[in-house]
């Protein structure tokens, strides 16, 4: 197998994830459109920056489809990320228009990691709290409905094509075909993060958020619950807000913390969760009730067990529980720290992807569920 991951990295995911297939004994790679902003890595980087001019842009289509030969000649697994593939316009409605290039050479998965299949209105209708129903996310890149009609002609299209689909958020799967796989977040860091945590609770405690988009977090609403909280408990709290940093500097930032707060409106967690747990930090979070029947229970049992669930109404009183009671982090440090080394060990999830690899070049491809 010759695998190519490609044309995005969110949050590092399918760079974890290629180090681990390596580590399976496969050959994968990770190529992007251009260097990532917090500094994730990736073994390719096709573009040094954005054109400025109509020779620029004309450079770069000549570019995308030399890129496009070389990535058909060298490889026969392709995993596109995000839903995005190589030659893609979605501002001229011109869709994934390589996708049959590479079931012609070889076989197609696609992960789908948030926004690329979540849809504004139907998450409105379905949930009583989400992301969707605030218009500062992803500074309202929805809010007219358009966002929704090209989600669902991009996943038809791909349903067509991808021999299989992942999807990272399990809130995606309700967007997705029936035939869709949870797949577990990987971290580029896995290796470098080690437990750290304190044997004992400090008297003053750090709280940690890292926005990477403040309003998909619910950045707003935990701040005003964190002034809250400094309010109530004076020099015990430490507010730390980690933002705009590279992707180090933000590790550096957050070891610091005793407890990280995620998100409270999306209903899962991320990469940053993620790596929080690795260093035994417990981590906060809003996780949608609901959302869970689409994850094999062990995991969905697990999470609740390992994670401080709240939501918009029980954030500040389980803030101030915490604090009344500090030694509760020292249980979800340990059952954090057990649930990443079970469910999110990039050679774990690497098992899920390379199976299904093989199950496709041996002819068995993942049917779609009638």
């Amino acid at each position: 197998m010759e695998i190519i991951h490609f044309p995005s990295l969110t949050s590092g995911n399918s760079y974890g994830l290629s180090r681990a297939e390596r580590l399976l004994g496969v050959r994968s790679d990770v190529m992007v459109f251009e260097a990532s902003r917090y500094g994730y890595p990736a073994d390719i980087t096709i573009f040094a920056g954005k054109p400025h001019s109509r020779l620029g842009w004309v450079f770069r289509l000549f570019t995308l489809g030399v890129t496009l030969g070389k990535t058909l000649y060298k490889h026969n697994i392709f995993h596109i990320n995000s839903g995005q593939s190589l030659i893609d316009f979605p501002e001229f409605n011109l869709h994934l228009l390589d996708l049959p290039l590479y079931r012609l050479r070889g076989k197609l998965f696609v992960t789908f990691n948030g926004c690329d299949a979540r849809q504004k209105y139907p998450t409105i209708q379905r949930y009583r709290i989400s992301a969707c129903q605030f218009d500062q996310c992803y500074d309202g890149i929805c809010m007219d409905g358009s966002h929704d009609e090209q989600n669902r002609t991009r996943i038809e299209k791909i349903d067509r094509y991808a021999d299989g689909i992942f999807a990272v958020s399990p809130d995606l799967m309700a967007f997705l075909p029936e035939r869709t796989i949870f797949l577990p977040v990987t971290i580029v860091s896995w290796n470098e993060l080690e437990n750290r945590y304190p044997a004992e609770i400090p008297e003053r405690i750090v709280i940690a958020h890292a926005p990477t988009d403040r309003g998909a977090k619910g950045t707003p609403m935990i701040l005003e619950a964190l002034a809250s909280i400094k309010e109530l408990f004076g020099d015990r709290v430490e507010i730390l807000l980690i933002e705009n940093e590279s992707h180090q500097d933000a590790l550096k930032a957050l070891a610091r913390a005793h407890l990280v707060i995620d998100q409270v409106l999306i209903g899962w967690y991320g990469a940053l969760a993620v790596e929080a747990m690795k260093m035994g930090i417990p981590v906060m979070a809003y996780i949608r009730p609901d959302d869970l029947v689409h994850l094999p229970q062990e995991i969905a049992e697990a999470c609740l067990a390992s994670i401080i669930t709240v939501d918009l109404d029980t954030l500040r009183s389980r803030l101030s529980e915490i604090m009344n009671d500090p030694n509760i982090l020292l249980h979800y440090s340990e059952m954090g720290h057990r649930y990443v080394q079970n469910f999110h060990n990039p050679k774990k999830v690497a098992q899920i992807t390379v199976e299904a690899y093989r199950k496709a070049i041996r002819g068995s491809r993942n049917p779609r569920k009638k």
